[in-house]
């Protein structure tokens, strides 16, 4: 079970740099779904960070296997004390239920740190069955604590195509990720 993992942002050319010099640790490069020259490398190692970016979270809570394939979804919240702890505990509560229709998994970061600050990440089989779940109750139940956050938003990614087929059109989805 992962208890930690990092990312940090960057060209392809500084991340796969960095993917290259670090060959014992398995990697996944993403691409923002709105812009695909932007780049997130996610180090799934369950190690200690090696990014400078300090982007680094405890796993809190999760449920489900992936195989790192798919489509991302971040929802990013700041909580101030009081706030935390009723995220915390109803997440909690919510990761235990049985997963939606082709979610892999969720998973719930806290960054390291700095208190307060969460992450949301569901990997999906695909873009379409996440814009399903996004109009579900389930949804509502996280997504109704942006209200009582002090600050939140979303991004979502997939497995970033291989640099010559960036060009190119299609669905990426079932590309598999950059492991050295």
């Amino acid at each position: 079970m992962l208890t930690q993992l990092a990312v940090t942002f960057g060209s392809r050319y500084l991340l796969e740099q960095l993917v290259s010099k670090h060959p014992d640790r398995p990697f996944v490069l993403l691409a923002d779904t709105t812009d695909p020259t932007g780049l997130q490398l996610v180090d799934i190692s369950d190690k200690p960070t090696i990014f400078h970016s300090r982007l680094s979270y405890q796993v809190l809570f999760s449920h489900g296997e992936t195989d790192w394939h798919g489509f991302y979804h971040f929802l990013y919240f700041t909580f101030d004390p009081d706030d935390a702890k009723i995220f915390e505990d109803h997440l909690d509560r919510l990761v235990r239920g049985a997963l939606p229709v082709s979610m892999q998994a969720i998973l719930v970061l806290k960054k390291d740190r700095i208190a307060g600050e969460y992450v949301v990440l569901t990997i999906w089989n695909d873009s379409l069955a996440y814009a399903l779940w996004r109009h579900s109750y389930r949804f509502h139940e996280i997504s109704r604590f942006t209200q009582r956050s002090v600050s939140s938003h979303a991004a979502t990614y997939r497995i970033a195509p291989p640099e010559e087929a960036e060009s190119a059109d299609g669905d990426t989805d079932e590309q598999p990720p950059v492991t050295p």
